[in-house]
C-alpha cells in the first residue's frame, strides 16, 4: 500500500486506478518450498479512501463531511479500515475502505459507511462500484 501512495504518510502516486486485479497465473513450480503468494489474491478489490491524495482532484477544495455534524469537519485517516465482500451475478470482488477521523469531535467510522456516503457529493458516490447497504452491498 505504501507503493500505492495509499498508506497514512506514504509519497503520493500519480494516474492510479483504485482496482488491483489478481495476478496472471503463473507456472508451478514444484520444487519451491512455499507457494507464490501470487496464489493467494483470487478475487478483485476496489480501494476506496476518499480522503486519500488520490481523491484530491474530486475533492475540489471541498472539505469531506464528519459522519457526527461537526461545524468544522477535519477528516483524516485513521488506519487500515475493513475489507467488504461484494457478491453479484458475474463474480465476486471485495472493496478495501479506510477508517476515517474527524480531529474536531475526535470520533471514527468507516468510509464505506451508509451514513457517511449520502453526505458525500455525488461525484464521490459514483465512483463506487456498488450500492453499499448496512452489512452488505450489491452490484
Amino acid at each position: 500500500m505504501q507503493d500505492l501512495g495509499l498508506w497514512p504518510g506514504s509519497r503520493p502516486v500519480r494516474a492510479i486506478s483504485l482496482w488491483r486485479h489478481p495476478p496472471q497465473p503463473e507456472l508451478i513450480d514444484t520444487v519451491a518450498e512455499l507457494p507464490s503468494p501470487n496464489f493467494f489474491q483470487l478475487h478483485p478489490f476496489f480501494i476506496w479512501k476518499p480522503e486519500n491524495e488520490i481523491m484530491s482532484r474530486l475533492k475540489n477544495k471541498h472539505n469531506l463531511p464528519c459522519l457526527h455534524g461537526c461545524p468544522h469537519p477535519q477528516v483524516v485517516s485513521a488506519g487500515v479500515g475493513r475489507l467488504r465482500v461484494i457478491v453479484g451475478t458475474s463474480g465476486q470482488y471485495y472493496i478495501l475502505s479506510s477508517r476515517l477521523c474527524c480531529k474536531s469531535c475526535r470520533r471514527n467510522w468507516f468510509a464505506d459507511s451508509p451514513r457517511w456516503l449520502e453526505k458525500l457529493p455525488r461525484r464521490f458516490i459514483n465512483l463506487l462500484p456498488a450500492f453499499l447497504t448496512y452489512k452488505k452491498a450489491i452490484y
